[in-house]
């Protein structure tokens, strides 16, 4: 009785550290996200017209070190789980939640630091992101979640191709994060943990709060997962 005891104090234990570094991984991967995101709102915030498809493409770019750092550092992901849930044991299935909720507080730390960024920089950023807000809040649901879908296939793409080149050789794993994240961000396609750094800049420069973007990210999120299994 004595041993079972102990065994399952050590149990307990072991579970808490495991799921303490899980959600430390997830806040790392939602501020990993947040500073890519940063970099294209300010690459984007450079074009005037809105209609710039060469800084549209710079500001992709920018925004796929956000992903690799995810990659190469192992930080934990919501929409990169879902490229591995039908390889995840059920009972496993509840650390999707709680990575997202996690990556949306890294998302908020990213947020609350560029929003404190004296002068024009942390301006420029906020005008960017309440301009995607506003186009998201607009746009039609069912559109969202088949942009969604989409969203996930690319990054389940870019996950997968990580593992298959990163023993081989880091370049081709970079290669293969690229173009997938190339893609999903030029088509301007909803990723659910991106779309919170949006919403949170948005609210933090005064734009406010909607019931729509609960609604949305919760759209979005199935999307997500939908893509993620689908190949």
């Amino acid at each position: 009785m004595e041993n079972k005891e102990i065994q399952c104090t050590t149990n307990k234990k072991c579970f808490l550290k495991e799921l303490s570094v899980f959600c430390i991984n997830s806040i790392l991967a939602g501020f990993s996200i947040s500073i890519g995101a940063m970099i294209f709102l300010y690459v984007l915030s450079f074009d005037q017209t809105g209609s710039s498809v060469w800084l549209k493409a710079l500001g992709a770019v920018f925004f796929n070190l956000g992903l690799l750092s995810v990659m190469f550092f192992g930080f934990k992901l919501f929409t990169g789980m879902n490229a591995v849930l039908v390889d995840m044991p059920i009972k496993e299935w509840y650390k999707l939640p709680i990575c997202f909720i996690f990556n949306s507080v890294g998302i908020w730390i990213g947020a609350l630091l560029i929003f404190k960024v004296p002068g024009g920089i942390g301006d420029s950023i906020v005008r960017q992101a309440i301009a995607i807000t506003n186009a998201k809040m607009s746009a039609n649901l069912g559109y969202a979640f088949v942009a969604s879908i989409m969203c996930g296939v690319l990054i389940t793409l870019a996950v997968l191709g990580y593992k298959k080149f990163i023993e081989k050789s880091a370049t081709e794993a970079i290669i293969a994060v690229f173009f997938p994240i190339f893609v999903f961000v030029m088509l301007g396609v909803d990723h659910s943990v991106a779309n919170q750094m949006y919403f949170a800049l948005s609210c933090l420069g005064g734009n406010g709060f909607s019931p729509n973007i609960i609604l949305h990210t919760f759209l979005v999120m199935i999307g997500n997962i939908l893509g993620g299994v689908f190949i």
